[in-house]
């Protein structure tokens, strides 16, 4: 089967991606990287691939026969050829392409289909960022303003801050990006500013990166929809060093409601009547104990969004109350209670008066 263009640009470009980020990844920190547009959220590819005497060969393991007429490989600026084994220019199911990579301790990747640039990436060897020692610093100052949780971030780096990351981790501990700022692509002709460095020179550019402030603002009510716990900022810096710091999201108490309405009046003509009790609880965390008291007691236990209690109880003349308290996971409380009253309906009674004879 022959892949189309998209096929191409999609299994091509990301093998090769792939395959030289897994290539350089034992002797090389990547400080840069862009995939196109169109690439993102792709289904995962795992290519096959060796690293022999400065060469990488990558195993087509896909049943495509790719062409590499369109494909352009450029390394540090010099076009370099992708090798098929067969020499016929396609990229063949269960056939090797070699790429040969050069002897320098900086290394840029560029990725070009029909003229458009579809992968950019930089590399440079550890020793290149020895002067880099420290870890970058990270100060979160949060604030809550109506229904938006607002965090400003700083971040420093002897070096260069590469990026800085905002996750959402929910109760189960699962792990959701709210922002991501790549403060390195706006350095621009980050590889000769690189190179610079390697000689000794850190250019006003590079310099500016040395510090990043940010300010996002979240929902609260969509975060604590999800269930959020707390928000994690990361900072890495361009020798890949991290910090970061954990935002606890700040949890709201459980709602109750409570039916029949405070102030309701139930009616009967004899000397007690039946009442039904309704009491809603709901946490976005998970509501832990729901317990009532008063007109009827009932201790119960859940472990849900929403917890609730229905009960039909007979009720005497006179007023009765009905208090109910409910706890989230977090131990927090919150308690509501109704006040209702039951009246004698008395029949009504009818008086015949006659008139008196004038």
């Amino acid at each position: 089967m022959f892949a189309n263009d998209k096929g191409i640009a999609n299994v091509l470009a990301i093998l090769i991606a792939i395959a030289i980020s897994i290539a350089l990844s034992g002797f090389f920190i990547q400080i840069s990287s862009n995939l196109a547009e169109s690439m993102i959220s792709k289904p995962n590819l795992n290519p096959y691939v060796t690293v022999i005497k400065g060469s990488i060969r990558i195993y087509n393991q896909y049943p495509l026969h790719i062409s590499l007429k369109d494909l352009k490989l450029v390394i540090n600026g010099n076009v370099t050829k992708i090798k098929d084994e067969n020499g016929n220019g396609i990229w063949d199911p269960g056939e090797h392409i070699t790429i040969a990579l050069p002897n320098a301790s900086v290394v840029e990747v560029e990725l070009i289909y029909k003229n458009s640039q579809i992968y950019h990436a930089i590399f440079v060897k550890p020793e290149v960022l020895e002067p880099d020692k420290s870890f970058p610093t990270l100060n979160v100052a949060s604030a809550i303003i109506g229904n938006s949780l607002i965090l400003n971030v700083t971040a420093k780096d002897d070096l260069a801050v590469k990026d800085v990351s905002i996750f959402a981790v929910n109760i189960s501990g699962e792990k959701r990006t709210l922002s991501k700022e790549n403060v390195i692509h706006h350095c621009h002709n980050l590889l000769a500013h690189v190179t610079e460095f390697l000689h000794g020179h850190k250019n006003a550019e590079l310099k500016s990166l040395e510090k990043v402030n940010l300010c996002r603002s979240f929902n609260l009510t969509e975060l604590r929809r999800e269930r959020v716990v707390y928000l994690l900022v990361r900072v890495t810096d361009l020798s890949g060093k991290v910090s970061q710091k954990i935002v606890l999201l700040p949890t709201s108490t459980p709602t109750i409601e409570i039916k029949p309405e405070d102030g309701s009046v139930f009616w009967t003509t004899s000397d007690k009547t039946t009442v039904t009790f309704s009491v809603r609880a709901m946490d976005y965390y998970g509501i832990k104990y729901l317990n009532t008291s008063g007109a009827f007691s009932v201790n119960k236990t859940f472990n849900s969004q929403i917890a609730e209690i229905n009960k039909t109880v007979v009720l005497g003349l006179g007023y009765h109350t009905l208090k109910a308290e409910a706890t989230n996971v977090f131990g927090k409380k919150a308690s509501a209670e109704t006040k209702i009253q039951v009246r004698h309906d008395y029949p009504p009674s009818v008086v015949i008066r006659t008139l008196s004879t004038m």
